[in-house]
């Protein structure tokens, strides 16, 4: 199935699940918890019940706030920032490091505080915009759920360098959707 497609499906899912129907919440789970179960693996290392508790607590999670999600289609960035926080909070209760922090949350957000997402559409056409080479990196960190080291060992590329790319990407980014919204 696409990303495209997938991406589609989940919205649906969402939708059903906000109108009344329980069993959608079933669908999305059975959907998206391979995805979710292995990204928090990735990003705990794979301590077999730190990625017990974190996808439980995340599940439980997404239950509780599915109903006021206003933007469906964004779920993937929106179930990223569940899992961080989730994973963070069970990593403070439990007093360990299993995970390096800068790998847990991003030293910087796209968005500044109280600003709206842009739609899918809108980021899809700013992607197409940058050079293809930063493209990558961010959708191997975002939509991939990525860690640093996983991205410099895929590129051959050291961290420092993966970090100062991301960094710049997410600028180049900010640029043409500023500059998208300001045509509107």
């Amino acid at each position: 199935m696409s990303i495209e497609k997938e991406r589609i499906r989940t919205a649906l899912l969402i939708v059903r699940f906000q109108s009344g129907d329980d069993s959608a919440f079933d669908d999305l789970y059975s959907q998206r918890r391979d995805c979710v179960r292995g990204m928090v693996w990735r990003w705990t290392g794979g301590v077999p019940g730190v990625v017990d508790d974190v996808c439980q607590q995340v599940w439980l999670s997404v239950l509780r706030s599915l109903p006021a999600m206003k933007q469906p289609m964004a779920f993937d960035a929106w179930i990223g920032r569940i899992i961080r926080a989730e994973l963070a909070l069970i990593l403070r209760r439990r007093r360990r490091a299993a995970v390096p922090l800068d790998s847990i949350a991003e030293p910087e957000d796209v968005l500044r505080p109280g600003e709206q997402p842009p739609s899918w559409e809108v980021l899809q056409d700013a992607l197409e915009q940058i050079d293809h080479a930063s493209a990558e990196l961010l959708q191997m960190r975002f939509w991939q759920g990525r860690s640093y080291d996983q991205i410099a060992t895929t590129l051959g590329i050291p961290i420092g360098t993966v970090r100062s790319r991301l960094h710049y990407a997410k600028k180049t980014l900010r640029s043409h959707l500023t500059r998208g919204n300001d045509d509107v």
